[in-house]
């Protein structure tokens, strides 16, 4: 017998248990409450929906029948609803659990689009940066692309969408240090970086140039010797093909010419003394 075959409108037939009333009326409030918003609701669910909920209305029924047949249909009754309500209960927490974690409105599809930009542009380019920088190029920019993620009005993001937002700021922020960083650089170092030109040159510097023109100004001022020359030894920082030098290359090249023309006018003054010496003393008869 279906339900539709009971029907509560016409006056029973004698002999007629009533408890068939009651359980046709059970059985279409679970259909049309506990099923059907348990069918509604994983459906939203499906869709990303976390906000619809599903609570047990029917309750089970607890009238006694004299008819076995019709106490077996009650039990296996109250059998369905058992497990239909304990459905229920664990959709319901799988509901707030998810909600909990990726929104009302699921961040889900968001958030992969999101992490594979954050992995795409913004990490691979700091990376890249880096390992530039490591080599010597310092122009290698770094930007961040990826946006947050941005809940519906009045709806919440969840713990996975604020994380990433979170890491998101972190991420943004180590960009802008890192170009910061990297201009700042780039300023002082060239486009290229001059560092180790720079670091080879001020040691040829100093072991040639300036250790002579000192050696040499001791020997001039102690009267040893006229001949110890100065010769300049160390050559100017070259920017790389269409590159700036950078501002202490810049300042390099201006402190080792400044240097050179000391050079230069130390040798003149000690050739011209040492010329001084060698020519004949003028006669006094």
């Amino acid at each position: 017998m279906s339900i539709q075959d009971l029907d509560v409108h016409n006056a029973p037939a004698p002999g007629f248990d009533e408890t068939l009333d009651e359980l046709q009326h059970r059985l279409r409030s679970l259909d049309e409450h506990c099923l059907t918003s348990l069918e509604q609701g994983l459906g939203a669910m499906v869709a990303g929906d976390f906000t619809v909920t599903a609570a047990p209305v029917t309750e089970p029924i607890h009238t006694h029948s004299d008819n076995p047949q019709i106490r077996g249909l009650i039990d296996l009754f109250n059998a369905m609803l058992a497990r239909s309500q304990a459905t229920l209960v664990a959709y319901e927490q799988l509901r707030q659990d998810l909600a909990e974690a990726l929104g009302d409105l699921s961040c889900l599809p968001e958030l992969y689009v999101r992490l594979s930009s954050l992995e795409e542009h913004c990490l691979t380019d700091l990376d890249e940066g880096l390992q530039a920088m490591v080599d010597g190029d310092l122009t290698r920019a770094a930007a961040p692309v990826t946006r947050p993620l941005i809940p519906e009005p009045d709806q919440r993001l969840g713990q996975l969408g604020e994380l990433f937002n979170l890491m998101l700021a972190r991420s943004r922020t180590a960009l802008h240090s890192y170009d910061t960083m990297r201009e700042e650089l780039r300023v002082a170092l060239g486009d290229r970086s001059c560092l180790d030109e720079l670091r080879a040159s001020l040691a040829s510097l100093h072991r040639h140039c300036l250790r002579d023109l000192d050696e040499g100004l001791e020997a001039v001022a102690t009267g040893t010797s006229l001949t110890r020359r100065a010769v300049p030894a160390t050559k100017p920082l070259e920017p790389a093909e269409g590159g700036d030098l950078g501002e202490l290359g810049e300042v390099f090249n201006r402190m080792l010419a400044r240097t050179q023309s000391s050079l230069a006018h130390y040798d003149e003054l000690r050739r011209t003394a040492f010329t001084g010496l060698r020519a004949p003393m003028p006669d006094r008869g």
